[in-house]
């Protein structure tokens, strides 16, 4: 009976970190989709401004691009800061499972005799 709560609680642990790391690849997924985003604005901007040809009324033109650029490095800027406050956030979490897993793992260790235990593992690698 303590054998299957120990395996429970270590499959539960086991499932948050897959949670986690989903969560942690997602962020960084919606990081670089954003960039990639804003990088082809940025081309685009860049590249209307390259060709703008001096005439009466260009200079506003060139004013407004320019006023866009460093808009969107302003926002480059804010999605690293983002990413980085949301990853800090889930890494933390991440490695409180993790503490907890090795935990549940090392009482399992503890309170199963050791042919019991070899047989899990080998059950528990055989299926990935």
């Amino acid at each position: 009976m303590a054998d299957l709560f120990l395996s429970q609680r270590s499959a539960i642990q086991k499932l948050k970190l897959d949670v986690h790391v989903a969560q942690i690849l997602e962020r960084v997924a919606i990081r670089k989709k954003s960039l990639e985003s804003l990088l082809n604005e940025e081309l685009e901007v860049s590249s209307k401004k390259a060709n703008i040809s001096p005439r009466p009324g260009s200079y506003e033109l060139e004013s407004e691009l320019e006023r866009r650029l460093r808009e969107i490095d302003k926002e480059r800027r804010m999605e690293d800061v983002s990413c980085f406050r949301d990853l800090t956030h889930v890494m933390r979490d991440f490695l409180s499972v993790l503490e907890a897993l090795e935990a549940a793992k090392d009482r399992e260790r503890i309170l199963m005799p050791s042919h019991e235990l070899d047989f899990k593992y080998q059950r528990s690698d055989s299926r990935q």
